[in-house]
């Protein structure tokens, strides 16, 4: 399972540290508020109060060794930013970052932050969802642990057909649809459903439907 941290430990973040635990990772949670890092001791790895704009305090944390570290912290716009600066200083390699407005959004783009979230538009359980994925574009639940999920073809895929990449029979899961980028175009080619015949390419996205614990396998 992954590593990873939540900053800001408000309702969003509180939530989403408690999902991503739920879902078996290791989950530190950051708070400079004492009565929050309390509230949620029991239910992460670890908890720890401490200013995430304090780079000695951070740096002590083992942030960058994090499969992802999530800044959620909402009502104080300037530390999101500082904090934001100081992961990207202790070289975190994957950090998204929750904004509450477009401006916030685009300041974001701006520091080279390239995952932003709107908890108004994504529940917490969907984005420790999608953590968990690290190669999952986007999922829709189905219920009873089955998903449809976007995820880039796999390397080991490129160049093969659809029958010689063998989804239904080795891993349980059904190809719905490729999508194919194409030159001159923004949007990819959808290449409607795939005959045994069909080539996968390096740079498809590939629409399949199946189990969790069955994706994860291929994944």
């Amino acid at each position: 399972m992954g590593k990873f941290a939540v900053i800001g430990l408000g309702f969003f973040g509180d939530l989403l540290a408690r999902a991503l635990s739920e879902q078996g990772h290791e989950v530190v949670a950051i708070d400079k508020r004492m009565e929050h890092v309390e509230e949620i001791k029991d239910r992460v790895s670890y908890a720890v109060r401490l200013d995430s704009t304090d780079e000695r305090a951070m740096r002590a944390q083992g942030l960058a060794d994090m499969d992802a570290v999530v800044v959620t912290i909402g009502e104080d716009f300037e530390s999101s930013v500082y904090t934001t600066i100081l992961l990207q200083q202790l070289g975190v390699r994957r950090i998204i970052t929750r904004t509450t407005s477009p401006a916030h959004t685009r300041i974001m783009q701006l520091l080279g932050v390239r995952e932003t979230i709107f908890p108004e538009q994504e529940t917490a359980h969907t984005i420790a969802k999608t953590l968990s994925f690290p190669g999952v574009k986007d999922y829709i639940p189905l219920g009873d642990d089955y998903m449809i999920a976007d995820i880039p073809a796999p390397p080991s895929t490129a160049g093969r057909t659809v029958q010689e990449a063998n989804f239904r029979t080795a891993y349980g899961l059904n190809l719905v649809t490729i999508r194919r980028p194409e030159t001159g175009r923004e949007e990819p080619v959808v290449l409607g459903v795939p005959t045994p015949e069909t080539v996968i390419r390096a740079g498809d996205t590939l629409l399949l439907m199946g189990r969790e614990k069955d994706l994860r396998r291929l994944l």
